[in-house]
């Protein structure tokens, strides 16, 4: 592509590029200490790039700036003299950012880091300090998964415990964290139920009614999670967790509306964490009281080193129902996992699952293992995608009414997401997600298969 200049304007432009390098140079020559050591009185050639690195290294804002203005300047201008390769591009716009960061401009820091990671993001270095920089802005979610990322490297300890003492000061910060979810989520079965058109009870042909076969329908989804933090001690807080969320379809037959309230204290110890909370939650489906619960949960994630880590998840909650009281009884839940880094940019996490249902009618009592595996990585583009996937199998102890047979399901399913993290309505991240599932049981009644799409728009406060 080619464009017409005006030559006096070209001239100008020219002329102001040169008298600015040229007054760079006789400074950076005239100077009788080095930037990077001042007791040193040798005269040292360097590049601009390399100067600049050394004034940013040495704290020294103002000279720093000087440069960094003469060389945008000249990289703007518009016969495109200057041009950088792909590493002096990633270094200018990197030095940019710290210079920001000592000027106390920690906003411009986190756009100029974020826009090198969107296009790289398997540079650690840029994301540690695209991390101190939301730090700096008390943004602990989003600086929490920059450094958590940065961690999964092999960085040196000093840099290790630096970033642990970060961490311990954002745990201990009192504070409150809003995140709001809203969704269009088409669904090819809203109830999970099965499509056949008849079921057989006690050997005996039935047809089933329309609202007992599989409903495909179109729904809103509303998701508000509220967190208050308040500190205990150095390495202690108290965290409390109110979430709600409502699913809205045509009628009121589907809707489903779930209240929750968790909280207990948090702990940071070396390399992890431990949780322990309680509460309870209150739901609410097709316009009525279904159930609720009580109990506690337990969590806890150790960093075994730069690539491996493991935890647990457990819980244990007494579940009563409103309309099927023999469903209600103890709930039990233990997961154990492992996570492994990929690069700087993603992550391998695996577990296994036992959750037991101790219902108070024998036919409704249950136990059901299922394994787990999901993929998460951030791609050029400021892309970040996951997969997942889960094989489970539930077992039931006795007989079922009204069918005569003990029910044993298998059940899959499998999913991907993407978020676009660099396009945003509202300053509100754009996630597209698909989720395919299936249940195959002894008794076809409770057999089915679902797709479920989901466009959601999520903003934290």
């Amino acid at each position: 592509m080619t464009s017409r200049t005006d030559p006096t304007s070209m001239l100008h432009n020219n002329l102001k590029i040169m008298l600015l390098l040229l007054g760079l140079l006789i400074t950076l020559s005239c100077s009788t200490t080095n930037a990077q050591n001042p007791n040193d009185e040798r005269v040292l050639v360097l590049s601009p790039l390399e100067t600049l690195q050394a004034y940013v290294n040495a704290g020294n804002h103002t000279q720093a700036r000087l440069i960094v203005d003469a060389l945008t300047l000249a990289l703007d201008a518009p016969d495109e003299a200057v041009a950088l390769t792909k590493e002096e591009w990633i270094e200018f716009e990197f030095l940019r950012g710290r210079l920001a960061m000592l000027e106390g401009n920690f906003m411009s820091a986190v756009l100029l880091f974020e826009n090198i990671i969107s296009r790289y993001p398997n540079l650690e270095r840029v994301r540690l300090e695209l991390g101190l920089a939301l730090f700096n802005i008390e943004e602990d979610a989003r600086a929490r998964y920059h450094f958590d990322l940065a961690l999964q490297r092999d960085i040196p300890t000093e840099t290790a415990t630096r970033l642990e003492r970060i961490k311990q000061i954002m745990h201990g910060r009192r504070h409150w964290q809003v995140q709001l979810k809203t969704a269009f989520v088409p669904d090819s079965n809203i109830n999970a139920a099965t499509n056949d058109r008849t079921v057989e009870v006690f050997g005996l042909p039935f047809m089933l009614s329309e609202d007992a076969r599989e409903t495909s329908g179109v729904g809103a989804l509303a998701d508000l999670n509220v967190q208050h933090r308040v500190k205990l001690t150095n390495k202690t807080v108290l965290s409390s967790r109110l979430s709600t969320r409502h699913k809205e379809y045509k009628g009121n037959a589907f809707d489903d509306t779930m209240l929750s309230f968790y909280t207990g204290p948090e702990r940071l110890f070396k390399n992890g964490l431990i949780n322990f909370q309680v509460g309870g939650f209150r739901r609410w489906f097709g316009g009525r009281t279904f159930n609720w619960g009580l109990g506690g949960q337990l969590g806890a994630f150790k960093r075994l080193n730069a690539k491996w880590g493991t935890g647990i998840s457990a819980s244990l909650i007494w579940v009563g129902y409103d309309q099927i009281t023999q469903r209600s009884g103890l709930s039990l839940y233990i997961e154990p996992y492992f996570s492994r880094a990929i690069g700087t940019s993603g992550h391998i996490r695996t577990g296994a699952s036992y959750s037991q249902d101790f219902a108070r009618e024998r036919s409704q009592a249950n136990r059901t293992y299922q394994y787990n595996a999901s993929f998460r990585k951030e791609f050029p583009g400021s892309l970040l995608m996951g997969i997942n996937a889960t094989i489970g199998d539930r077992q039931f102890k006795g007989l079922q009414p009204s069918f005569d047979r003990v029910r044993k399901d298998t059940f899959f399913s499998v999913g991907t997401d993407i978020t676009f993290g660099k396009f945003r309505i509202f300053d509100a991240a754009i996630k597209a997600a698909y989720q395919y599932q299936s249940a195959v049981s002894s008794i076809s009644f409770f057999s089915f298969s679902r797709h479920r799409f989901e466009l959601s728009l999520t903003k934290e406060f």
